[in-house]
């Protein structure tokens, strides 16, 4: 048969229809409380901007930067030497060209001189062309250098010893003594040649390397020779003197290390032709010879 279903109980008995409003507590025994909800603040509205008017503007003061009394504010003016001008530099200069015709190419390298030694005091006179006779110092070394090298090659030595052996006339005791052969003289007199050749470039190059300290010497020499002249100092004009005499003996020794290199690369060059013709001409009318013995 059917059955009714019950009513959930959900923890309270609904009222009665028509009637009072019941009392009776609910099963937990806890009434709930209603939810609090609170309206919303109205939310204060943020500070408007504080709006700083711009400073009016200031143009910058110019910097007020007060001249000592002893500075002038017109033009530089000129160093004052003690009479050292322009016309006195080229009266030296013109004394100078009469001394030697030669100076005349070297004007404006000359001139300079003049101006500094016109500056220069009493006491640095002896220094004067320092800068040239160190650099020109090591040129006797390299002299030497020279020298030995060309001894050690001997190319005039080896170039007599072939043409001696190549026209020797052959005797019979020949045959019971050991003498070089035209090959040994061939390898010799090559090796001579390419050490010959390597030598060339580099005294070239020494020369170059001379040369121009030499000239720069030179021009000091002049410019203190004249400068002398127009010395009233005693003993600056005895110090100027000395250091003349020591500046053209070191010119002297310069001179002779220029023209021993010229000589050396005369030298090398005479040996190096005559070296070719003996390779090419001698030596093989050499071997030819004494085939046909």
């Amino acid at each position: 048969m059917a059955r009714t279903p019950k009513p959930l109980n959900i923890g309270g008995t609904p009222p009665a229809t028509g009637g009072a409003p019941s009392t009776e507590q609910p099963a937990c025994g806890r009434v709930p409380r209603p939810l609090a909800v609170s309206a919303p603040s109205p939310r204060t509205p943020a500070p408007a901007p504080v709006v700083v008017p711009p400073a009016p503007s200031r143009a910058p003061k110019p910097l007020n930067v007060q001249t000592p009394a002893h500075v002038s504010s017109g033009p530089p003016r000129e160093l004052n030497i003690g009479g050292r001008d322009g016309s006195k530099v080229d009266a030296m200069l013109a004394r100078a060209f009469d001394i030697d015709a030669d100076m005349v190419q070297f004007k404006f390298r000359l001139k300079p001189r003049f101006d500094t030694l016109l500056l220069t005091s009493t006491d640095d006179i002896i220094n004067w062309g320092e800068r040239n006779l160190t650099a020109l110092r090591d040129v006797t070394q390299e002299k030497v250098k020279i020298a030995k090298r060309i001894s050690d090659i001997d190319a005039t030595g080896w170039i007599k010893k072939t043409q001696e052996e190549a026209t020797r006339v052959p005797s019979f005791m020949d045959r019971f003594t050991q003498r070089e052969t035209p090959a040994f003289y061939q390898a010799k007199l090559k090796e001579v040649r390419t050490k010959l050749s390597v030598m060339l470039p580099e005294l070239s190059h020494l020369r170059e390397e001379i040369f121009p300290d030499a000239e720069d010497l030179r021009m000091g020499i002049m410019a203190l020779r004249v400068m002398v002249e127009w010395m009233d100092d005693g003993v600056g004009k005895t110090f100027a003197q000395n250091r003349v005499s020591t500046l053209v003996a070191s010119q002297q020794t310069v001179l002779m290390v220029l023209q021993t290199i010229d000589n050396t690369k005369v030298l090398c060059g005479t040996s190096i032709q005559t070296i070719d013709e003996l390779l090419t001409i001698t030596i093989p009318n050499w071997e030819i010879a004494r085939s046909s013995r």
